[in-house]
């Protein structure tokens, strides 16, 4: 910190106070300035609803695909397993 080389001395000089309290004051604004940086690039609980919202929209997509495709392959297994029998009247 700052004040860890400084004894406590009721009596400061001038010039030693104003330098602290320069200092201080200099890493008030940086801290304030880094403050800022983080919410401007911070992300709010609307940007992670919205995220969040299009992985599910996704994710639902998704599963309603798998649906169909598993009702497509039973309908097809069952044209190709009619189709041979009605080639091959012997297979019957």
């Amino acid at each position: 910190m700052l004040m860890e080389n400084m004894e406590l001395d009721p009596f400061v000089r001038r010039s030693e106070f104003l330098s602290v309290t320069g200092k201080l004051a200099l890493a008030i604004a940086e801290s304030q300035s880094d403050i800022r940086d983080i919410k401007e690039r911070m992300a709010t609980k609307d940007d992670i609803g919205r995220v969040l919202n299009a992985i599910d929209s996704f994710a639902h997509k998704d599963e309603t695909y798998d649906r169909k495709d598993i009702v497509h392959d039973a309908r097809i297994n069952n044209h190709e397993e009619r189709l041979t029998r009605l080639e091959n009247p012997i297979i019957k």
